[in-house]
């Protein structure tokens, strides 16, 4: 009994750190195109230039 509930529990926390990563690489994935996108004006801006 005790070890199915230490079993369910490491599969929560499993889950919820995999919850992490993903929001983690969604942000990173964001933070990244925001980033390219800024750099993509600035280049279009010097082009005008």
């Amino acid at each position: 009994m005790e070890n199915q509930k230490l079993s369910h529990r490491r599969d929560v926390v499993l889950s919820i750190i995999w919850m992490v990563i993903a929001l983690i690489l969604m942000g990173a994935v964001m933070y990244i195109d925001q980033q390219y996108k800024i750099l993509e004006t600035l280049a279009q801006r010097l082009l005008v230039f």
